[in-house]
């Protein structure tokens, strides 16, 4: 048979899912086929590490179990037939940690400034260059991307509402007034920011969505 492995999906500290498609059986019907794995390249169908997963060409998918956390995984398709067994490409992936990762996010003083800082794991991380007063309010992560809102003040003391993704500072407001960045999430593509902004007069509480500002109250009130 002719076979071609499933790149890996659906990565925990335990399990994946994998597969392959089958585009030609050789001439013989295909009466076993599915995925085997190992810690090395190459794996086998001699191991007991394999999943069966019906008969036949076409595409099929792989529930792989069992595995060890933080461990590196080689995944190979396999489809046999009366003349033989035939596999297809090997594929890597890694399992995630069994220990979360922990998130927090806030300030620290240096000699004369506040710095919006973001721990990972107790291991922190600047945000600001420490020129001003800075402070990180809240941090979301997705995927492998670790988003957080703050504020930071600039010369004139104003406070400007921002976000950091991967470090990265983007600006909410044009500093002009005071504005704050409390919160933060995301949903697929989407970064939404929760904060306040001065309107001469009071705190308007406003949400931002991809950078794009909407007042939720009239500024006529506190």
């Amino acid at each position: 048979p002719t076979i071609t492995t499933t790149a890996i999906s659906s990565i925990t500290n335990t399990t994946a899912n994998s597969g392959g498609t089958i585009s030609t059986d050789g001439g013989a019907a295909v009466n076993v086929r599915g995925v085997c794995w190992s810690t090395t390249a190459n794996p086998t169908i001699a191991l007991s590490t394999k999943t069966t997963d019906g008969t036949g060409i076409g595409t099929f998918t792989s529930a792989i179990t069992g595995l060890t956390a933080a461990t590196t995984y080689h995944v190979r398709a396999y489809a046999t037939n009366s003349v033989g067994t035939a596999y297809g490409n090997d594929v890597s992936f890694t399992t995630t940690s069994s220990t979360p990762d922990v998130y927090v996010a806030g300030y620290e003083r240096n000699a004369t400034n506040q710095v919006a800082t973001v721990w990972k794991n107790g291991i922190a991380t600047s945000l600001s260059s420490a020129t001003n007063d800075a402070q990180a309010t809240s941090v979301f992560v997705s995927g492998t991307d670790v988003y957080v809102t703050g504020f930071e003040y600039d010369i004139s003391t104003k406070a400007t509402a921002k976000i950091w993704k991967n470090g990265i500072a983007t600006a909410l407001t044009n500093g002009t007034q005071d504005a704050y960045a409390y919160s933060v999430f995301v949903s697929g593509s989407d970064v939404y920011v929760a904060g306040t902004e001065y309107n001469g007069s009071f705190d308007v509480p406003k949400i931002w969505k991809n950078g794009i500002a909407t007042s939720l109250t009239n500024g006529t009130t506190q």
